[in-house]
């Protein structure tokens, strides 16, 4: 007997949305990304038709944790470069948020909306550091940077997921197909 997990369809979409809702503002909005993060990994969990995507969205999750983690004892520390004693390159720590939050959003058995979406804050990232250089704050160029190849992935990144979930690979085309193609 099938049982209807909307519900727990609802709680992957809620954590997608707080994802692309934190992506606003990346530093204040890490918590709502990281809760975002555990609910989709939660209801893809529980969820049995959603059980075989949950090895990615675990990976995400843990990313995104990680980076989270390094991104709050760094701040509490005092920070990196300037006068906090520790170099830029300890911010490498919070690559992982970075990676994991760009790759839930195109992973694959990603909700089209959740790659549509992505995009667009792809190229908000993209357009941050211009419009950092030009208000004159271009003291951090390596942030600028990264953020703008964060940007530059999850665009890429969507726009691949997007075009795969409408153009599949010529290997998935079922051999029936290919014999009355020949």
């Amino acid at each position: 007997m099938k049982k209807n997990y909307a519900w727990l369809q609802w709680m992957i979409a809620l954590g997608y949305a707080a994802m692309l809702l934190g992506a606003l503002d990346p530093m204040e909005g890490s918590v709502v990304i990281l809760a975002g993060a555990a609910l989709m990994a939660l209801g893809t969990y529980i969820d049995p038709e959603e059980r075989s995507r949950l090895r990615p969205r675990l990976y995400v999750l843990v990313l995104i944790a990680l980076g989270i983690g390094s991104l709050w004892g760094l701040t509490y520390l005092g920070g990196v470069g300037g006068t906090s004693g520790r170099s830029m390159w300890w911010g490498t720590a919070i690559l992982p948020y970075l990676a994991g939050w760009s790759w839930g959003t195109w992973a694959k058995g990603t909700p089209r909306w959740v790659s549509w979406a992505g995009a667009l804050a792809g190229m908000f990232f993209i357009a941050i550091p211009f419009l950092a250089m030009r208000a004159g704050r271009a003291q951090f160029v390596a942030i600028l940077v990264v953020v703008g190849v964060t940007g530059l992935v999850t665009v890429v990144g969507c726009v691949r997921r997007l075009w795969l979930d409408t153009h599949p690979p010529a290997a998935a085309v079922s051999v029936g197909t290919q014999s009355a193609a020949a």
